[in-house]
């Protein structure tokens, strides 16, 4: 019998604002450290989580994530935490879907390696940071609510059925995104209908020049509205 305890993991997926990387020096000072007790899963093996981290996405400070680790940590001091990133930008629903979207088989082979690699590892929420480029056209926009619906219940039932947490994308529909309000509003509905068991706002949150791409500040802020979230449920 194995009694070695069970190790809580997180579980991060989404396209460029859950993995957009920033300059080591603007970042600040207490998220430049090594987080104490949290490893995520890289290149077959579990690495400190730390700033500058590589990820199949490249190197990056990758501050929403960075954050709730360092949060997690504060408040669970004692314990170790796991952590999942697979995250690429750029990247539409269908990328992310199963049975052959590329998202979705490269996620999941990670998760399978971790999952091969150590059987007590339970996730405790997903983190779910998507839909941008399905805000481009009105026939991706119209198509998401039905495709999240189901990108959910395959993950649930292909990794672990747990909580579920997305974040909102920006109400801004300039910088190519002329039909956020289309896939905003199939989140909201999603999350009225249980789809998922939280909804982080953004909507306040400032973005950068390009009108894509939430600042250094927003992304810090997301991890932070991840852990308050999360402390919630």
């Amino acid at each position: 019998t194995n009694n070695e305890p069970i190790k809580k993991m997180f579980v991060f997926r989404g396209q460029s604002n859950q993995n957009t990387r920033w300059n080591f020096a603007d970042i600040p000072v207490y998220l430049q450290s090594e987080i104490p007790n949290s490893f995520y899963w890289y290149g077959g093996k579990w690495e400190p989580v730390v700033a500058s981290m590589p990820t199949n996405s490249g190197a990056g400070d990758f501050c929403n994530m960075l954050n709730f680790a360092y949060l997690m940590n504060q408040a669970y001091p004692n314990e170790v935490f796991y952590y999942d990133f697979w995250c690429v930008g750029g990247t539409d629903i269908d990328y992310w879907s199963s049975p052959s979207g590329a998202g979705w088989l490269g996620g999941l082979n990670n998760y399978n390696g971790i999952a091969a690699s150590n059987r007590t590892i339970k996730i405790e929420c997903f983190f779910w940071l998507q839909g941008e480029t399905d805000a481009i056209t009105t026939i991706a926009a119209n198509a998401y609510e039905g495709k999240e619906i189901q990108l959910v219940s395959d993950m649930k039932e292909n990794y672990q059925d747990s909580k579920w947490i997305t974040a909102q994308i920006t109400s801004f529909t300039g910088g190519g995104l002329p039909y956020t309000a289309i896939v905003r509003q199939a989140k909201t509905d999603n999350f009225s209908n249980n789809v998922y068991e939280g909804l982080v706002e953004t909507d306040d949150l400032a973005l950068n020049p390009d009108g894509q791409h939430f600042t250094l500040d927003a992304q810090i802020t997301i991890g932070q509205r991840y852990f308050d979230t999360y402390q919630s449920l």
